[in-house]
């Protein structure tokens, strides 16, 4: 790829196209506009090429977020040039005084964290090999989680079924058996599911939204495609666990979940799962995103179980690289990344 061929130039965000990529879509900008963030959109002269940015923090030293971009094919070998002539004709669109631009790459890893792990620092040599200003830094946290599992949805259901671990399709086939039933919520049923998925984040450690947040992205969603579902999982009639996910044209992904501390014997995550692939295969989806798994499977890690979990219905464990900046201002930079690296990321 030539980074010649590059031209940004602003686009109106709301006349963005339609992509499978959730986070680049009109839908995510409107939603995000809504929860704070300042959003602008960008044209960068490759064919339809578009990009989203979010403003975030003080407006006085604000940094750009590429959330799940650029979303264009650029060679292993070029990603460092293509980052720094992207963030240096974007500068003149951004504010005077912006900090940095962070992308949350979609371009998979050249590294595999068991085989051929790397350290930030040799990362971050690769990354900047014959750039011109050397000023691409690993981001000290990940917005979006960099490694998932991709399930192709083509198969038919019982070819899906096979290829997941015997484990998985043993409960699955438990989950019927003791009568869990899974159907479909509204924004009206948010208040419950988020109950729920409070004290599964005071559970697991993780940081939880405010209610108001799934409320605005659902009224964000209100209208067709992107569509937002929710799911819940009952058994007796108790609601025992809840995600939700979205479609973004053929690509469902998994954005949220919970579930409850209590009636885990009749295995209710797994039927959420097992309707939400099916709900998305049976909507035209030909990818699900099980969005978020820990690098490897690795047992000593606190989320070692969520990637037992996810890699049972099978699919593609996908590694990306994660989130890098591009500094404008090394001072500010150094005092934002200074309270951020005790964050613990994931935090879309």
């Amino acid at each position: 790829m030539r980074t010649s061929a590059l031209d940004v130039h602003p686009v109106d965000p709301s006349r963005l196209e339609s992509t499978p990529n959730l986070f680049q879509s009109p839908l995510w900008g409107r939603f995000k506009s809504k929860t704070g963030s300042r959003i602008k959109a960008f044209g960068l002269g490759m064919g339809n090429h578009a990009m989203l940015v979010q403003l975030r923090g003080a407006a006085s030293h604000p940094l750009a977020y590429v959330p799940a971009g650029p979303d264009v094919s650029v060679p292993t070998e070029e990603h460092g040039f293509f980052i720094e002539e992207l963030s240096m004709q974007l500068r003149k669109h951004l504010p005077e005084s912006c900090t940095a631009v962070r992308y949350d790459l979609p371009w998979e890893s050249p590294y595999d964290p068991v085989d051929s792990p790397a350290s930030d620092q040799a990362a971050e040599i690769r990354m900047n090999f014959g750039t011109s200003y050397h000023n691409i830094h690993k981001a000290p946290t990940d917005g979006l989680a960099p490694d998932t599992v991709e399930i192709d949805l083509s198969p038919s259901e019982h070819d899906l079924l096979a290829a997941m671990r015997p484990k998985t399709r043993y409960n699955i086939r438990l989950s019927q058996r003791h009568g869990v039933d899974v159907g479909s919520g509204t924004a009206e049923h948010l208040p419950e599911w988020h109950a729920l998925y409070t004290d599964t984040a005071q559970r697991k450690g993780f940081r939880a939204h405010e209610r108001s947040y799934f409320e605005k992205l659902f009224s964000t969603a209100r209208d067709g495609r992107p569509s937002v579902q929710l799911y819940l999982a009952r058994h007796r009639s108790v609601v025992l666990a809840g995600i939700i996910v979205a479609h973004t044209r053929d690509v469902a992904t998994y954005l949220y979940g919970a579930s409850a501390a209590h009636g885990r014997s009749v295995m209710a995550p797994y039927a959420l799962q097992w309707h939400a692939m099916r709900t998305a295969k049976a909507a035209g989806c030909a990818l699900y995103d099980a969005f978020g798994i820990p690098p490897s499977a690795d047992p000593v890690h606190p989320m070692y179980g969520l990637y037992r979990f996810k890699t049972g219905f099978g699919g593609r464990v996908v590694h990306r690289r994660g989130a890098w900046d591009f500094v404008y201002d090394n001072e500010t930079y150094a005092v934002f990344t200074a309270g951020e690296s005790a964050s613990p990321g994931y935090y879309t």
